[in-house]
């Protein structure tokens, strides 16, 4: 579908569009008092799914599929370690 030039640049621009970053520089915001609940949902966002990379993306196969899989990566211990990108 995105192999037409103007479909993909469409969806590019709607994938631009709906992950921009805030006054801080920030992609994805966290609110909340609790501190260590903020301090282990950054870490999950954005140094184990890296959300300032891939957030783009998803939302591209996102819009472009209607659908959208991740297969997390979870150990006991470890927690949430990694992500994959199942096919729609």
């Amino acid at each position: 579908m995105d192999m037409s030039p103007e479909v993909s640049a469409a969806l590019d621009i709607m994938a631009d569009e709906c992950v921009t970053k805030n006054e801080k520089g920030e992609i994805l915001g966290i609110y909340t008092e609790n501190v260590r609940v903020k301090n282990v949902l950054k870490d999950l966002f954005y140094n184990v799914l890296n959300v300032n990379h891939n957030l783009g993306v998803w939302t591209r196969e996102l819009i472009k599929f209607g659908d959208l899989f991740l297969r997390l990566e979870i150990d006991q211990k470890l927690g949430i370690y990694d992500c994959r990108e199942l096919p729609a």
